[in-house]
């Protein structure tokens, strides 16, 4: 089965949407914040990344987030 997901994130918090190929949720509210880092509190969330960070050797990683320089909200990069 295809799933599709799309993600809002701002400086206070990050949303999450999966569905599969004919729409419906894949995973409810209460199913997503059994999964690491789906939890609504923030916090919660960033202290189990930076453990299990620590627990896969990989303590102080850092990367750099790069997007598209299109119009925002929502401008379509492309047509067709």
């Amino acid at each position: 089965m295809e799933y599709y997901a799309g993600i809002d994130v701002s400086l206070e918090s990050a949303s999450l949407c999966v569905v599969d190929a004919t729409g419906p949720l894949a995973a409810t509210e209460e199913e997503l914040q059994k999964i690491a880092g789906f939890s609504p509190d923030i916090e919660k969330s960033r202290a189990e990344a930076k453990r299990l960070l620590k627990d896969a050797s990989a303590e102080g990683l850092s990367f750099e987030l790069l997007n598209r320089n299109i119009d925002q909200p929502y401008k379509p990069a492309f047509s067709g």
